[in-house]
């Protein structure tokens, strides 16, 4: 039997509602990277700058944004922190910007922590600090009411 890393499905919003420009962000992301030929009918790519991601672009019309979606399939590799901003670098070589960002589904508490912590930089705080630093950083709460209760893994499984 085969176990995976916890996979944290994200988006990431974007000021534009082009989704091409999402999808030259997904493949800069994205440790496949970008198609750049073939070669015995095979594709192959120019590795992209974030192990461990896995990326798209797309339209949201419900919110009528553009976003990379994103799965980390190691968020101890690659950290929130280091997909949030690097995207925010890449999208401003494509002349937009990054909004916030949303969490499908639950989060492990870690994940946030590490975000927290990375921000907070050497100033010490209480986990409560650190995840509502990471969700206001992120902008986890820009397209909905992100509830830590909610939201968190550990947070869930604790209220069951």
């Amino acid at each position: 039997m085969g176990v995976r890393n916890f996979l944290v499905a994200y988006n990431i919003n974007l000021n534009t509602i082009d989704p091409k420009i999402a999808q030259e962000i997904a493949y800069d992301l994205r440790e496949l990277g970008r198609p750049i030929g073939k070669k015995n009918s095979k594709t192959i790519y120019q590795t992209g700058l974030l192990k461990e991601v896995k990326a798209i672009g797309w339209y949201i019309k419900d919110f009528d944004i553009a976003q990379v979606s994103i799965n980390l399939t190691d968020y101890k590799s690659t950290s929130l922190f280091d997909v949030f901003e690097t995207t925010k670098q890449l999208a401003i070589k494509y002349g937009v910007e990054v909004t916030g960002s949303e969490l499908i589904g639950l989060v492990p508490k870690e994940a946030l922590l590490t975000t927290g912590k990375s921000y907070s930089g050497i100033i010490k705080k209480s986990e409560q600090e650190l995840t509502q630093l990471a969700v206001d950083k992120l902008g986890l709460a820009e397209l909905a009411p992100f509830d830590p209760k909610k939201r968190i893994l550990e947070n869930v499984l604790n209220a069951s």
